[in-house]
């Protein structure tokens, strides 16, 4: 029935006395399947960087002879062989001074790289904290769990991270609370490209509730660019009243024209009719009433039953 009322138009340049509707011009029909339903991305991962299989004997770079007579020489991937090193030694539990007790399971590390790769540790270790002299220390965060902690220990020494559907959760809850920037950015990079008109909102109110403010931006901006499509889902229908109100007063919404945007709010509000009728009326001082055609409206009020 929309399209009967809708103009080619967006949202951004409407005024009470236009019924022209301007948000952004032009609907974008293209969109990535839900990340539950799509087997191609199942064992889809991210890599940071990649250790060298072996090290390698590598000969002294000269880089740089001074005035003096002195010669600098560099050795390249002289780091990646000594992490390499460090990693062995962990594998084999070689100078390791630590272990972390997470969730009932013992993770082993070296003290100096965990504090290196990780603000939270450094802290922990260098700051006159109990835990500096401790050979164990225990992580009690009931949201961290160990499978995560031992992913992030063993990029801690590799530089490699994998992330699937199935652990991007976990990881990026514990890369917060660790302070791993890296891991939350690849973490946060992998949940971008899953974003879907199925999922979008779950992605947002995620964020939100773990304080991943780059996530619950490209959500929300992602909400309000496929907002004919999200409102489709079961998502939009379980929004409380704030959420709803916060979506369609938003300038930046990607519709043809003010109908789509009533008729969510109708939707919405039919979902639970018994609870939702009393909010009505505050949702629709949200819809810009003086974009809609007096045609439409007549429309409405004859053949709509929750606004007769």
């Amino acid at each position: 029935m929309a399209s009967n009322y809708c103009s080619a138009q967006g949202r951004s340049n409407m005024s009470s006395t236009n019924s022209s509707d301007t948000r952004l011009p032009g609907a974008q029909n293209g969109h990535q399947s839900p990340m539950e339903h799509s087997s191609s991305k199942e064992n889809e991962l991210l890599q940071i960087s990649k250790l060298p299989a072996s090290c390698y004997m590598i000969r002294p770079k000269l880089t740089e002879t001074s005035q003096d007579g002195s010669t600098r020489f560099t050795i390249p991937r002289y780091p990646e062989e000594a992490m390499a090193a460090m990693h062995n030694f962990r594998q084999n539990g070689s100078l390791c001074d630590v272990t972390l007790r997470v969730a009932g399971e013992q993770i082993t590390a070296h003290k100096v790289v965990l504090a290196a790769c990780s603000p939270y540790f450094q802290g922990m270790f260098t700051h006159g904290m109990k835990e500096a002299s401790l050979s164990e220390v225990e992580i009690r965060e009931p949201s961290i769990s160990a499978e995560s902690v031992r992913s992030l220990v063993e990029f801690a020494y590799t530089y490699e991270i994998y992330v699937t559907q199935f652990n991007v959760q976990s990881l990026l809850i514990s890369a917060m609370f660790l302070e791993m920037r890296h891991v939350v950015e690849a973490c946060t990079l992998f949940l971008e490209h899953q974003l879907d008109p199925s999922n979008c909102i779950g992605f947002s109110h995620f964020a939100s509730h773990h304080g991943c403010l780059e996530l619950e931006s490209k959500a929300n901006k992602y909400i309000y660019e496929h907002f004919c499509e999200m409102i489709k889902y079961d998502e939009f229908l379980t929004l409380d009243a704030h959420d709803v109100v916060r979506i369609v007063q938003q300038d930046e919404l990607n519709i043809r024209c003010e109908t789509q945007v009533f008729q969510a709010v109708v939707r919405w509000v039919e979902h639970d009719a018994d609870r939702r009728l009393s909010q009505l009326e505050d949702l629709l001082e949200k819809v810009r009433l003086s974009s809609l055609a007096p045609c439409f409206l007549e429309d409405q009020l004859e053949k709509c039953y929750i606004i007769k």
